[in-house]
């Protein structure tokens, strides 16, 4: 069977926005999505439900992090599906931050940034543990490919993740990447048959532009 992958970057985070757009957040390596963050969201969701209307088997799957979840939501109320967290496609930290995915808005206080959408949890054993380069998170997403994707029963999987999971997916199929393509909500897509990865297209961004 031919799945459809497709993983896009989530909305702008706040704490890398300019001042007047920032959202006051406690845990600090968990930025929730601005303003302008959540209107990316939204048109990036506008763009793949109309992509995906003649789809019936969906799945969708975020990292847990709070600004990936909050772009799926977008996408999660207009299929009406649930969004499933998959620390697979979660972006490193740094271990001085402790166990930082136990400890993020999702899982540690959901009603801080509530969310309109149902949240399940799947976690599994692709965390990463620490600040990765590059290589290392292609080797993470290889591994992914290989196991995550063939286990995924419907015919499309929607992620919503990070920027360097987008590129280690590029990296680690052998396709290229640009560091000097870094919008949010960008698309990539591919076409999983039989354990290979074919790319589509990769750094998709014609919605934000409508």
């Amino acid at each position: 069977m031919v799945k459809k992958i497709i993983l896009y970057r989530h909305g702008e985070r706040s704490d890398l926005a300019p001042p007047e757009r920032k959202i006051p957040h406690d845990i600090s390596y968990d930025p929730p999505l601005t303003d302008l963050g959540h209107h990316q969201a939204e048109k990036a969701s506008i763009y793949l439900n109309s992509y995906l209307s003649n789809t019936s088997s969906i799945k969708l799957v975020s990292s847990p992090m709070l600004r990936c979840v909050q772009t799926l939501s977008h996408l999660s109320s207009k299929l009406q599906k649930k969004i499933n967290l998959q620390n697979a496609f979660g972006e490193a930290f740094d271990k001085d931050y402790g166990d930082t995915y136990s400890r993020l808005y999702t899982r540690h206080c959901p009603n801080v940034f509530p969310v309109n959408a149902e949240v399940e949890d799947e976690e599994t054993k692709f965390q990463p543990n620490r600040v990765e380069p590059l290589e290392e998170c292609g080797e993470r997403m290889k591994r992914v490919s290989e196991l995550y994707f063939h286990a995924v029963e419907e015919d499309v999987l929607v992620v919503c993740t990070h920027l360097y999971v987008i590129w280690g997916l590029c990296l680690a199929n052998g396709d290229g990447y640009s560091e000097s393509n870094p919008e949010y909500t960008q698309i990539c897509e591919y076409e999983y048959e039989d354990g290979r990865l074919r790319l589509i297209r990769s750094g998709y961004k014609e919605h934000l532009d409508s």
